[in-house]
């Protein structure tokens, strides 16, 4: 059985940071690997698809959701590993944990700049 993993990817360098730690960790275990990248929609206009959305800017998403394609297959050609791409639309945690949770994920890597003195006390980052 493959241990699952989750790589939220927004297709910064902070998300390349953490697929370099997965290409390690390939290397040690056998893996099941889903990277997830949520285009994050107003909760309120999003009726469940860009389709039923009456209020959402269909083609702006649309164009998203095509670049974010366009990149997993740029990805799939750089890495020596196989991999599930997911693109989901709404909050970026609720998405990202109800993935998680559906998939029956084991594990969350996650790309951070961090914050240092009070600016970690007082921030909200997702990726706490």
């Amino acid at each position: 059985m493959k241990f699952k993993v989750m790589i939220p990817v927004d297709f910064t360098p902070v998300s390349a940071k953490a697929i370099e730690l997965l290409a390690f960790l390939q290397d040690k275990t056998p893996l099941e690997t889903h990277l997830v990248h949520v285009i994050q929609v107003n909760q309120a206009e999003w009726a469940g698809s860009n389709e039923a959305s009456e209020n959402i800017d269909h083609k702006a998403l649309q164009k998203r959701e095509q670049e974010a394609v366009e990149k997993f297959q740029n990805l799939k050609q750089h890495v020596d590993f196989s991999f599930t791409s997911q693109i989901l639309y709404g909050g970026l945690t609720t998405e990202l944990a109800q993935y998680a949770e559906v998939n029956q994920i084991d594990l969350v890597l996650m790309g951070t700049k961090g914050a240092k003195g009070v600016l970690e006390k007082i921030s909200g980052f997702e990726t706490q």
